[in-house]
């Protein structure tokens, strides 16, 4: 029902009594604040934190990785996740650990030997393997994708999937993917139920599919007050100046009871200035970057990974302060990683009596080419990406708090605990003792500053849990799991 703002009810005598200012009656003046969009950053590690040797007195692995107590992270966060709290963002942080991937039940593994490949698809997508086939593809759509297709429409890409790692670099480890699809049209004789989602692997490549054709908005002056809004204010000012007058002429009893209709005129008034003040200046955060230079060769092992990761990582951000995208798949390094990650990088590959090594495949260094600590210091450069992204996210003003208060960002990691956790498993990969790591999301319930050990719960379950927190619960189930990670959100 529309209302004209000249609308009045007509009393004896013909006199006219205005009604209050109505929603029926006046749209928004000015464009108002509406809640900041929620978004989604998945980042995989394709290594677990910990090599393969193990402590004689505990039986345990010397990982350097985890904190050692569950509750809040009071005590200083250990090698491989310190970047997050020398970069100002322990209080944003919360480790999962104690996680698993069963061999048998909902988003199991399929359980070889061989282990690698295995945990990539159910951990993405709850799914668990079902077929009794080995395989490296999700056997579900993965969360990135399932979230696109609920929120995607809002923007002009459904979401965005980067690889950080240029190639396999080593003969026989094959660079898997982490987006997924359900395939259409399938033959069920011979097609796997998803398909690939390929990644973008070039900085220069994902800034012109974000930012050709595509112009920031301007921020401008305010739009100019309503004009029936201000001769709405012009008359209740004469009709106030009419009651002024009028009232010496009236009895005691009418001025009482006009006494209470100048009051409500003012309220009337009062109602119509908080229309006419305009909207408060929104950030002007959205900016196109400077387009990256060519892609450095990927040769020796390495392909200037850093500089790829923090390129890419300026795409993120910009996309999400332009709200080009809400959701992302961003892996770092691909399961059972060939990179070779130089020194320089801030890791020392060490012996098991720390006699310095020569630089190896990153996966070898889980095989004794490197010790628990190189392990954890190769976990820290992956981690020291994440840091990079939260701080960029924690910098920008956002339409209330920041992008990051509004960003739930999850790093998950291919392996467990290694064989300390799972005396059936050859040294170190496991799916027992799992981790993950959540940053951001404070503003969608995302409990931070602690250590949560899951009684057992899936990895899948923390991105069910992230997705719940983006969708305000509008999502029930991942794949075959269906419970959020006890704690990890209000």
């Amino acid at each position: 029902m529309k209302l004209s703002r000249r609308a009045a009810l007509r009393g004896a005598g013909g006199t006219l009594l205005g009604l209050p200012l109505l929603d029926a009656m006046v749209g928004r003046a000015h464009g108002q604040v509406t809640g900041a969009p929620k978004r989604f950053v998945l980042v995989y590690c394709g290594i677990g934190p910990c090599g393969e040797g193990r402590n004689q007195a505990t039986g345990m692995p010397d990982e350097q990785v985890l904190p050692l107590l569950p509750g809040p992270l009071t005590a200083p966060l250990r090698v491989g996740l310190a970047p997050l709290e020398a970069m100002g963002l322990k209080n944003d942080t919360t480790v999962i650990s104690g996680l698993r991937i069963p061999r048998t039940g909902p988003g199991r593994r399929f359980g070889s030997s061989g282990f690698h490949y295995e945990t990539m698809g159910p951990i993405v997508s709850g799914v668990g393997e079902t077929h009794g086939m080995y395989s490296r593809s999700a056997w579900g759509p993965s969360a990135d994708w399932l979230l696109a297709q609920r929120i995607g429409s809002q923007t002009r890409l459904p979401s965005l999937v980067y690889r950080v790692q240029a190639a396999e670099y080593t003969n026989g480890y094959a660079v898997d993917n982490i987006s997924w699809r359900p395939r259409t049209n399938r033959n069920p004789q011979y097609d796997p139920l998803t398909i690939r989602n390929d990644p973008t692997i070039s900085p220069r490549t994902a800034f012109d599919q974000l930012f050709t054709g595509y112009t920031p908005p301007g921020m401008g002056p305010p739009p100019a007050p309503d004009p029936e809004l201000l001769r709405r204010k012009e008359v209740l000012a004469r009709v106030q100046a009419s009651y002024d007058r009028l009232k010496p002429k009236l009895g005691a009893h009418d001025r009482t009871k006009l006494d209470e209709h100048i009051a409500n005129v003012a309220e009337l008034e009062g109602r119509v200035d908080q229309y006419l003040v305009p909207p408060p200046p929104q950030p002007m955060t959205c900016m196109v970057p400077a387009r990256p230079p060519a892609d450095p060769m990927a040769m020796a092992g390495y392909g200037d990974e850093d500089t790829r990761a923090s390129q890419l990582i300026d795409m993120i951000h910009m996309a999400f302060a332009c709200d080009l995208t809400r959701t992302v798949s961003f892996e770092i390094t691909s399961s059972m990683s060939g990179i070779r990650l130089p020194n320089s990088l801030g890791i020392t590959y060490r012996s098991w009596d720390n006699s310095p090594l020569p630089v190896p495949p990153l996966h070898e260094a889980t095989h004794g080419q490197g010790n628990h600590l190189s392990v954890a210091e190769a976990i820290a450069w992956h981690i020291k990406q994440v840091g990079r992204l939260a701080q960029k996210l924690k910098s920008t003003p956002d339409v209330t708090g920041t992008l990051l208060d509004h960003t739930a960002i999850i790093f998950v990691m291919e392996a467990g605990l290694g064989k300390a956790r799972d005396p059936n498993e050859f040294p170190p990969h496991t799916s027992e003792g799992m981790a993950a790591v959540v940053v951001g999301g404070s503003s969608m319930g995302m409990q931070l500053g602690r250590h949560i050990v899951s009684a057992g719960e899936h990895p899948a379950q923390v991105l069910l849990t992230g997705m719940r927190a983006v969708t305000n619960n509008a999502v029930m189930s991942l794949g075959d799991l269906s419970g959020e990670i006890a704690g990890l959100r209000a």
